[in-house]
């Protein structure tokens, strides 16, 4: 029971990873071997990684929320040596 959690947890921690990386090395031999198709798969193999880590790397932008706000107002508020509000 305890292996199957333990299996679980690396998988999750490491799956999407092993699959990048894996996708990238494909990519980077394909592109060594040859000409024609072996373009076409070096394309996708470096660009899907690629493109995955832009667009998932950056930032998410969310509303502020009034409690947010007043905690950034606190945060501030302390930096300066200032009483909370």
């Amino acid at each position: 029971m305890m292996r199957r959690r333990i299996a679980r947890l690396h998988r999750s921690v490491w799956g999407w990873p092993a699959v990048l990386a894996l996708l990238s090395s494909i990519g980077l031999l394909s592109a060594l071997i040859g000409d024609g198709v072996w373009d076409w798969v070096s394309w996708v193999g470096l660009g899907v990684p690629a493109s995955l880590c832009v667009v998932l790397g950056l930032p998410v932008r969310r509303k502020p929320t009034a409690r947010s706000a007043v905690a950034d107002q606190r945060a501030v508020a302390a930096s300066r040596g200032a009483r909370s509000l």
